[in-house]
C-alpha cells in the first residue's frame, strides 16, 4: 500500500507542470533591436508580416512628460511607434502586432497606453483577439477602467489637459497560441510583454524515469525481505 502511494505521489510530482515567467522588454535592449524572434518561445511581427523593433519613446509623448513605469522604450516597426488594427475595415492598411507563441502558454499580458494628442484620452483605445494553439478564435480582449494605471504625469481631474496613463492588458486560459493587439478607436503604444511558458515533461522520460524508480524500490524491497528471512 505504502509503495502504491509512493509511486503516485512521484508521478503526479513528475507530471505536475509548473510555469516559468518569460518578460520582453523594450527598454532591455539597443534602440533598432529587431525583436521579432530574439526569444526561442515567442515571435513577434507586425499583422503585415514585418519586423517588430525596440525603439525610443518620442519626445513629443505625453506631451514631453516622462513616462515613467513605461520606461524609455517601446515596441515599434519600421518608423512608427503607435499601433492601429482595424481588420473589419474594409480595404484597411491599418497594423497590428501578431504574438505567436512556439512554446505552450498559460497567461501573457502586455502594457498600452495613449501619449499622443492624435488619441485622445480615454475612450476604447485597444482591442487583442485572442487565438489557441490550433488557431480557433478565443475571445476578444478590450481596455477596461479597472486595468488603468495614471501615470501621475497630469492632474487626472484636470480634464482640459487630458489623462495620461499606461494600464495592462492580461489574459489567463490552458491554450494560448497566438494574440493580435491594436489601437480601437485611435492608435495605441505597445510595450513590455510578459507570459508564463508551462513546462511539461516529455512523456517517454517520464514513463523512464519511473521504470527506474520503479526498479529501484522492488530491488531495495527484496533485499530487506532477503535479510530478515536469513
Amino acid at each position: 500500500m505504502r509503495f502504491a502511494f509512493l509511486m503516485l505521489a512521484i508521478a503526479f510530482t513528475a507530471t505536475h507542470a509548473s510555469a516559468t515567467s518569460v518578460v520582453l522588454d523594450p527598454d532591455d535592449f539597443a534602440a533598432g533591436t529587431n525583436l521579432s524572434t530574439i526569444n526561442p518561445h515567442v515571435r513577434i511581427a507586425t499583422t503585415t508580416g514585418g519586423s517588430v523593433y525596440a525603439a525610443d519613446i518620442s519626445p513629443t509623448a505625453a506631451n514631453g512628460n516622462n513616462t515613467q513605469g513605461l520606461g524609455s522604450k517601446i515596441f515599434a516597426y519600421d518608423d512608427a511607434d503607435e499601433w492601429f488594427y482595424m481588420p473589419e475595415w474594409e480595404n484597411s492598411n491599418t497594423i497590428g502586432m501578431e504574438i505567436t507563441f512556439t512554446s505552450k502558454i498559460n497567461y501573457f499580458s502586455l502594457l498600452f497606453a495613449e501619449l499622443f494628442w492624435d488619441a485622445g484620452p480615454g475612450s476604447e483605445p485597444l482591442t487583442a483577439w485572442v487565438y489557441d494553439e490550433q488557431g480557433n478564435f478565443l475571445t476578444n480582449l478590450n481596455y477596461t477602467e479597472s486595468s488603468k494605471v495614471n501615470l501621475g504625469l497630469i492632474d487626472p481631474d484636470d480634464e482640459s489637459h487630458g489623462h495620461w496613463y499606461y494600464a495592462k492588458l492580461e489574459y489567463f486560459g490552458p491554450s494560448i497560441g497566438k494574440v493580435i493587439i491594436g489601437g480601437d478607436s485611435e492608435p495605441t503604444t505597445l510595450d513590455r510583454l510578459e507570459f508564463y511558458c508551462v513546462d511539461v515533461p516529455e512523456p517517454n522520460s517520464l514513463i523512464l524515469s519511473l521504470i527506474g524508480i520503479c526498479g529501484l524500490l522492488l530491488s531495495a524491497k527484496r533485499k530487506n525481505r532477503i535479510q530478515i528471512h536469513r
